[in-house]
């Protein structure tokens, strides 16, 4: 190999009075219902950590602007007093119909809120968008061009003060105030297959989050997920009596609907509550026990479903036409010389087995995609086509690609030669960038590019049984607020590595795109001229490759370069 092993060389002024202030809630729910919906409850005091002050009602003599800007920090603290001093602004009727619930706007701290009055008396406030959560707590992102504008109409009380008496449902809050008061909660459904799972990103106010992830999870998936996931736990399912959060441990006493599942599936939608609830970083869940009116549930023992299924993988470069593995800084070919002879190859993707090594290789022509083994089968070609997008492995062994120049069709091709023709109507007439399956094989990312635009879509996969594809729903749209997308990798079951630029004409970042949240840019410069990346399990992972064919590998909070000479990088899917 000629490739070289190198070696290691030797707040703005509005939010800070809100975060002066801020209520440090740690969650929990009181009483919820013993029949019908579970709604929002209030929080016992044992489980709660309130510091700082409730927003102060309206002044007197307060002009509208100042009513206005009372109003916006109230609503966007009032989950503690459940909205009643926001409330205390709004004239009587407004009060009663208004739902601080429906929607979340959010927006960047560095917005200033100015209420500006129209010629037909009304108010207007409009701030630039960073994002919005829906009543079911799932954020959808802006784009960097989006506003956010809300109306407001006033009018004078019985006392002579200024009451705002027409407005919008829902709240809005800065970012910084939204990340502090909002728990990222994975809610877990089952995968295909019955043998993994899937999160389905939500945000969940503090104050309500036991109570808010129970109906959540009752309320099952999210629509553009639900046609590749299924939950086991029964939607009549109630709670027996109120939850208790004791020293980490939630004990959940629900009715005997769990009881009538088989033993299998009530293991399942066990592990199901135990993740969502243990699966957030905020509120001190760190085990779930679940009794059935008051008797402990006793499900059999089953093996943990993964969620991320990804273990420990050595890097592969392509050089000189050939694999190679990157072990403790040192290269060793995958084949022995002679297989590629015959095969030029411009990308690869390998498998995720430990006992047999599976590359799919895209010839320089992009018209093909040829499989090798070492399983001692000869190469064969998987799928030909005119302009193929290289290959992405996904865990149950199939080989997702698709024609650049899409016509509204995505490929997945088997090891045995099986290739499955899955409609994608969302793609016709777009330029595919880059796909990516999903670790656990139920989502699949798309880069596609349409006229100037690049998007992000996430897409369910359908599976048979036998973890077969047999269709694609219609995606979710992530990474709004990027303005192009050189490379990408997932790095965990929510988050996707992405080699990107915020806006046209920078230098390109790095940035974690969240399948259902707000993005961020990663504390990391790229290597310089990066211009892909590869990835396997948390940021840490990642690994790029310059224009220069430099390898270069995380090393804390720096780079290392590692080997050189390479035209491609690959990691596991």
């Amino acid at each position: 190999m000629n490739a070289h092993v190198l070696k290691k060389p030797g707040l703005g002024r509005a939010l800070a009075v809100l975060l002066s202030v801020m209520i440090l809630a740690l969650a929990g729910c009181g009483r919820l219902p013993r029949s019908g919906p579970v709604n929002e409850a209030s929080v016992p005091p044992t489980e709660e950590a309130v510091f700082g002050l409730t927003p102060a009602g309206p002044a007197t003599g307060a002009s509208p602007e100042e009513v206005i800007r009372g109003f916006l920090l109230a609503g966007s603290s009032g989950a503690g007093d459940d909205y009643a001093t926001a409330r205390q602004f709004l004239t009587k009727e407004a009060g009663r119909t208004w739902n601080p619930r429906s929607q979340v706007r959010v927006y960047p701290n560095s917005q200033n809120i100015s209420p500006t009055q129209r010629e037909d008396g009304t108010y207007v406030i409009s701030v630039t968008a960073q994002g919005t959560v829906d009543t079911g707590g799932r954020y959808t992102e802006a784009s960097t061009d989006a506003i956010h504008s809300t109306t407001f109409k006033l009018d004078r009380n019985a006392s002579g003060e200024w009451r705002i008496a027409e407005l919008e449902d829902g709240v809005m809050m800065t970012d910084s105030l939204f990340a502090s008061m909002y728990v990222r909660t994975p809610l877990y459904f089952i995968g295909p297959g019955s043998d993994t799972m899937v999160p389905d990103l939500r945000f969940y106010p503090r104050m309500t989050f036991i109570s808010s992830t129970i109906a959540g999870l009752l309320a099952g998936p999210s629509p553009w997920l639900a046609d590749a996931v299924h939950s086991e736990i029964p939607t009549t399912l109630r709670m027996a009596s109120s939850p208790k959060l004791e020293s980490g441990v939630l004990t959940l006493d629900v009715t005997a609907e769990i009881s009538t599942l088989s033993r299998e599936s009530q293991a399942r939608a066990v592990q199901q509550i135990q993740r969502s609830f243990t699966g957030q970083s905020v509120v001190p869940v760190h085990s779930v026990n679940i009794t059935v009116s008051g008797e402990p549930l006793d499900p059999i023992a089953i093996a943990d479903l993964p969620t991320y299924p990804y273990g420990a993988y050595d890097l592969t470069v392509l050089e000189n036409n050939r694999p190679y593995k990157v072990e403790e800084g040192k290269t060793r070919p995958v084949f022995a010389s002679g297989v590629f002879d015959d095969i030029h190859v411009a990308r690869m993707a390998g498998n995720y087995s430990d006992s047999v090594a599976s590359y799919a290789l895209l010839t320089a022509q992009r018209d093909a995609l040829v499989r090798v083994g070492s399983d001692g089968f000869q190469p064969f070609t998987m799928v030909r086509g005119e302009r193929l997008v290289e290959p992405s492995y996904d865990y149950w062994g199939w080989v997702w690609t698709s024609e650049t120049d899409n016509k509204g069709v995505v490929l997945a091709a088997a090891d045995d030669g099986r290739v499955r023709e899955l409609t994608a109507p969302f793609l016709k007439g777009a330029r595919i960038r880059e796909v990516r399956a999903s670790r656990e094989g139920a989502r699949l990312l798309i880069v596609a590019q349409v006229g100037d635009t690049v998007q992000m879509l996430i897409a369910p996969i359908q599976r048979d049984a036998r973890h077969e594809p047999t269709a694609l729903g219609d995606p979710l749209e992530v990474g709004q607020r990027l303005a192009d997308v050189s490379s990408v990798a997932w790095i965990s079951s929510t988050d996707i590595a992405v080699l990107g630029r915020a806006t046209a004409g920078t230098d390109p970042l790095i940035f974690a795109v969240r399948v259902g949240g707000p993005m961020e840019r990663l504390n990391v410069t790229p290597y310089p001229g990066s211009v892909r990346l590869t990835a396997g399990r948390g940021e840490q992972s990642i690994v790029v490759l310059t224009d220069q064919q430099v390898v270069a590998t995380r090393d804390g909070g720096a780079w290392r370069p590692v080997a050189t000479g390479v035209t491609d990088i690959v990691l596991p899917g």
